[in-house]
């Protein structure tokens, strides 16, 4: 599956600000407990910044959810391994996108092939 990368970055927002909500947080509550800003939060909830990793673990630890809760289009088995967290840690934004679009294709293509 294909990342439409706009789109994808606007639906982020309405999954964080949404379950912001649900959690009872401000913007300004969330930024702090995130340790962005809160201008930082209101643009990633609008979908007007693109949010880094790091942005990403942040507010999932302090929303308290899984971070793949925050990606949409990404199955409820998708769950990044170690090693596949600490490559995308030391990639660019377009780095990053490219590497989960690969991630995608293998899924959708049927995964890893296991061999014994």
């Amino acid at each position: 599956m294909k990342i439409r990368y706009s789109s994808e970055i606007k639906e982020i927002g309405k999954i964080i600000k949404n379950l912001r909500k649900a959690k009872g947080l401000t913007q300004l509550q969330l930024s702090e407990f995130c340790c962005l800003s809160d201008s930082h939060i209101r643009n990633l909830e609008n979908g007007t910044a693109h949010p880094s990793l790091d942005a990403l673990v942040r507010i999932s630890n302090a929303l308290e959810i899984p971070l793949e809760k925050l990606i949409p289009n990404i199955g409820e088995d998708f769950s990044p391994t170690l090693s596949q967290i600490e490559i995308l840690n030391g990639l660019t934004e377009k780095q990053q996108i490219s590497f989960i679009e690969v991630l995608e294709d293998i899924k959708e293509k049927g995964g890893f092939i296991n061999e014994k």
